[in-house]
């Protein structure tokens, strides 16, 4: 056992480093800052086409409908079609705000940005490309559903939303500690949104 001893010390000597440094090394470069997380799905990002001012302003006007701390927001409960199918969504308003990355710049957001048009807008927040778990759909007499992350916005004639879907970033970005690991991509709602 010494002889293996010895020989193992010659070999780390002979290689001319010692073994806490390149531990230190490697897990350094393992390491993401959030910044990096952020920079890196940035570079991802999809592109759509932007909303004209009609479509914008139609997004808005429902967003504002909905903001959970207005004392009587009326789309409670949303009647939506995914994929041909009739979902009943009713809305968050209490426990933890979720959040998850879009494949996407905001639809909102990105319009702001492009036109400097933000009329309307008010106090709202709309962020570049993180939102937020509004409603939880259920397909209609059934347990199965999903959770629709918004804010929902109108283009092309339609609702849309966005969903999950599987997406190995995290993991691929070496597991760093940040709060989002959810990712979501663009869903068609449907030419209408309300039960009304």
């Amino acid at each position: 056992m010494r002889k293996f001893s010895i020989i193992f010390l010659l070999l780390l000597v002979a290689c001319g480093g010692d073994e806490n440094t390149s531990i230190q090394d490697t897990t350094s470069t393992l390491k993401m800052t959030l910044e990096e997380y952020n920079e890196g799905w940035i570079e991802n990002l999809e592109t759509f086409p932007l909303l004209t001012k009609d479509e914008f302003d139609e997004s808005i006007k429902f967003l504002l409908s909905y903001q959970v701390l207005k004392e009587n927001f009326p789309f409670t409960d949303l009647g939506i079609i995914v994929d041909s199918n009739n979902y009943v969504c009713e809305r968050k308003t209490s426990g933890t705000i979720i959040s998850a990355y879009a494949n996407e710049r905001h639809p909102l957001s990105f319009y702001i940005s492009e036109t400097g048009d933000n009329e309307n807008v008010g106090e709202l927040t709309i962020y570049e490309y993180i939102v937020t778990g509004d409603y939880n759909c259920s397909l209609e007499n059934s347990e199965e559903g999903f959770f629709l992350w918004g804010p929902l916005f109108f283009q092309d004639n339609q609702w849309w939303g966005f969903i999950e879907y599987e997406d190995d970033y995290w993991e691929q970005s070496g597991e760093p500690d940040v709060l989002i690991r959810s990712f979501v991509k663009r869903v068609s709602l449907g030419s209408s949104i309300n039960n009304n």
